[in-house]
């Protein structure tokens, strides 16, 4: 492998891809600095929610460099600032807080003082999640302190924080015998542990809670009851809280959620019962909420009205149409999963085609999706994350078949370094990632990618 060039090295840290490690080690220290950097104080991560940190995976790049004093400087200050400010939340503090304990972990006195300190301010935050840091650091010690730090939070009226997962955390890893000793003895000389361990056993320890409001949960009623409802139902209540461009009936998804749970536990008569109204309304609203009895279920069967609303200026009913005609196998869903995929001139809509396919896939249906990905633009990046994850749900359910080139071709372009992971266990499994890839994978920023490729 030959260096990236500079636009290829930051594109690789955004992915996270293993090429970025491989450009550190064939460069000079110099040539990588400004952007390793930048790397590092902002958090390039493209969906946090789902993708692990990059902290390891970056400090690999700093020890590979051999200088990195000259990335720990400017990383422990940005987290002082940064801890200063509330609220102390969002991606570039925590990535910079996990940077600092992998600091800590290399005997770094400096950093643990502010791992430590930073902690004690967020004990009022909205999230202690930086709990798992300090028992990774300093084992059942760490355990303990974040119980005190639980405690006082308790005591200070800002409510309960459940760190039970970290307790059975530690007992796997240090013996749940030796962990239920160290916090008993912990409780006789410790108030503060034991206060959180009365709030813990008492009835309603989440009782003054400040941060979250009481959800209201849709009633749990028989699915046909909750048909006559919405199909009853004025909307007079109804206020658009979503983006016009987005999800314009944000504020009746939990009249849909209703209509969905009674569908998972409903009978087929109530299914046919709930699909023949969607068939008899014209109001959206209605058919927004309706279609949510199709979300985890089939439907009776395809119809071309059902099909057309994918054609509809609304994007919410677009999608739940989308979301729905996908968990049903009809060769006309299908037919309209191709027609929108090769249609001339490409229609604004036809990425869906991708989804559209997930239960009515037919094998040899990949030359369609490889043509259409090869001859069309996607029209922003939402479009794009929708046919990566309607093509992760084709691999999913067609196991047996192969989408080499598809995965091949998303691999290199998708933004985020789990759902990567799809495509190259899809690839080992069909034993065709190439040695190149293979060898990349090695050193990708998600673990799970590496454990795969390890194997392979």
């Amino acid at each position: 492998m030959s260096p990236l060039t500079r636009e290829a090295f930051q594109d690789a840290l955004r992915k996270g891809l293993g090429r970025a490690v491989r450009h550190v080690r064939l460069s000079a220290p110099d040539d990588v600095r400004e952007d390793l950097l930048n790397a590092s104080l902002h958090c390039l991560v493209y969906d946090a929610q789902c993708e692990e940190g990059r902290a390891p995976w970056l400090m690999k790049m700093f020890q590979i460099t051999g200088e990195p004093e000259f990335y720990r400087r400017p990383i422990l200050q940005r987290l002082r600032e940064l801890a200063d400010e509330e609220p102390r939340i969002g991606r570039d503090f925590w990535q910079l807080y996990h940077l600092v304990v992998e600091f800590a972990f290399n005997d770094d006195r400096e950093a643990r003082d502010l791992v430590y300190e930073t902690f004690d301010k967020m004990v009022h935050d909205e999230t202690m999640e930086g709990c798992d840091e300090l028992i990774r650091l300093d084992g059942i010690d760490g355990l303990l302190y974040v119980l005190a730090k639980t405690g006082q939070r308790i005591l200070d009226g800002f409510g309960f924080w459940d760190v039970k997962y970290y307790i059975e955390d530690a007992e796997e890893k240090f013996g749940k015998e030796t962990v239920r000793t160290a916090i008993e003895r912990e409780i006789e000389k410790n108030p503060l542990v034991q206060t959180y361990f009365e709030r813990a056993d008492s009835d309603d320890p989440y009782f003054d809670y400040p941060f979250y409001p009481q959800t209201d949960w849709p009633p749990d009623l028989p699915l046909r009851e909750w048909v006559d409802r919405i199909m009853e139902d004025d909307f007079s209540d109804f206020k658009d809280d979503g983006d016009e461009n987005y999800l314009p009936y944000y504020g009746l998804t939990t009249r849909r959620s209703g209509v969905n749970r009674a569908a998972r536990k409903a009978e087929a008569d109530e299914l046919d019962y709930a699909f023949k109204k969607l068939l008899e309304t014209d109001h959206p609203m209605r058919q927004f909420c309706l279609l949510g009895a199709f979300l985890s279920r089939p439907m009776p069967r395809a119809e071309k009205r059902i099909l057309d609303y994918l054609d509809t200026d609304n994007v919410s009913l677009q999608w739940s149409t989308l979301w729905a005609l996908s968990h049903t196998n009809h060769e006309m869903i299908r037919d309209k999963a191709m027609e929108l995929l090769l249609s001339e001139p490409a229609r604004p809509n036809w990425h869906y085609g991708f989804e559209l396919l997930r239960n009515s896939f037919r094998p040899g249906d990949q030359a369609a999706l490889e043509k259409a990905i090869q001859t069309r633009e996607f029209p922003n990046r939402a479009s794009f994350d929708r046919a990566e994850s309607g093509l992760r749900d084709l691999i999913e359910h067609n196991p047996e078949e192969s989408f080499q080139k598809l995965c091949r071709w998303f691999y290199e372009r998708i933004p985020c370094s789990r759902c990567r992971t799809d495509f190259v266990e899809h690839l080992v499994k069909h034993r065709t990632i190439s040695c190149e890839m293979l060898e990349e994978c090695l050193d990708d920023a998600c673990e799970e990618t590496r454990k795969l490729v390890h194997t392979a």
